[in-house]
């Protein structure tokens, strides 16, 4: 089926990490550290809404940047089962991010899952370029409501690629933090 506007789309990566559950589940609890060693973006600025432990209804700011594109957006933590799973939404309801921690023998497994809508303009440069098409993502998502048609099959073969390449990139981030976890520091 080919994907419509109103869909949502989903990447997910694992990363099995040679460190008990608990450090993994500190180190996501570090919200601002785990942000910084995204290599997708350049993280800005981040900022404490709520006070307190990170709990449901905990909010935050981030501000990023992605090329010449500035993001600045709101979060709030909406599910915390302590030790094993940590889930957050953008306020705007855009996107979802899920943080799971397995038990596995020598260490735990982390998956990262995303949800998100792909807006028409994000697609708009050449299908080729996909790094173009992940920064006009975070933009359209950032705070724009433009939609320029696309022929459906144009449309499913971008939405394609570029759910391909943030799967690869989430992949890398992953790697950076079993990194950082396993080395004992906050970023590489």
């Amino acid at each position: 089926m080919t994907p419509k506007l109103e869909d949502r789309y989903r990447v997910r990566a694992s990363v099995d990490i040679a460190r008990p559950a608990a450090v993994v589940y500190d180190y996501l609890r570090d919200i601002e550290t785990r942000l910084r060693v995204n290599p997708s973006y350049r993280l800005t600025g981040f900022e404490w809404l709520t006070p307190g432990p990170l709990r449901p209804g905990s909010r935050y700011r981030v501000r990023a940047a992605v090329g010449d594109t500035r993001l600045d957006y709101l979060c709030e933590v909406v599910e915390q089962v302590e030790g094993e799973r940590l889930v957050v939404r953008r306020m705007d309801g855009e996107a979802t991010v899920s943080l799971t921690v397995t038990r596995l023998p020598g260490g735990c497994r982390l998956t990262h899952e995303e949800e998100f809508p792909i807006p028409e303009e994000a697609l708009q440069p050449e299908p080729g370029d996909l790094r173009a098409m992940v920064g006009k993502l975070f933009a359209a998502l950032a705070d724009t409501d433009e939609r320029v048609p696309l022929s459906e099959s144009e449309r499913g073969a971008r939405t394609r690629a570029m759910v391909g390449e943030l799967e690869q990139r989430l992949q890398r981030w992953l790697e950076r933090v079993r990194r950082a976890i396993e080395k004992g520091t906050p970023a590489d």
